[in-house]
């Protein structure tokens, strides 16, 4: 990605945002001060993917729920999917679909992943896409959580550790 590409995506986000976005006189910024904070550190940044971040961290800034980034497929088909996929219930996340070879961790409540308190991945997580305390719309949170998440060989090696399965 050219420092090009880079200072027109950000610009093609400021300026559509700058003429759809409604609720400016709510916002605890001026989003033109916020542009130029990203514009420096889109132009410093090297890596891709970490570039795709701010532009989704600069979009998150609205903080409205409607107005997100939508990370390339490219990045997404390279970073992979998560081998769950989560629920949110009353106080935390859960394992709501997994490979039938796996289904004993089913409706199991995640605690940790790669030995991080899920807790943690969720606050890094937050940065990037609408959340509610400690609540996110699940399919933006399944796109973004593999972003975070070191790879083995095999994605099912990632350590899980969850509480008991729900009877």
């Amino acid at each position: 990605m050219t420092i090009t590409d880079r200072i027109a995506d950000l610009s093609t986000i400021w300026k559509h945002v700058t003429m759809i976005f409604p609720y400016f006189d709510r916002c605890a910024f001026d989003w033109d001060q916020l542009y130029r904070k990203y514009l420096e550190q889109i132009l410093v940044t090297e890596d891709e993917q970490e570039v795709h971040l701010l532009l989704a961290e600069f979009m998150n800034q609205l903080g409205d729920g409607h107005t997100a980034y939508d990370f390339p497929r490219e990045l997404i088909n390279r970073v992979g999917s998560l081998p769950f996929f989560l629920k949110y219930c009353d106080d935390g996340y859960y394992i709501a679909e997994i490979a039938e070879d796996y289904s004993k961790y089913l409706y199991s409540k995640i605690l940790q992943i790669n030995g991080i308190p899920f807790d943690e991945i969720l606050q890094q997580a937050f940065r990037y896409i609408y959340h509610v305390e400690n609540y996110a719309p699940l399919f933006p949170l399944n796109r973004v959580l593999p972003l975070f998440l070191r790879k083995n060989e095999v994605f099912f090696a990632i350590s899980i550790k969850i509480s008991a399965s729900v009877s």
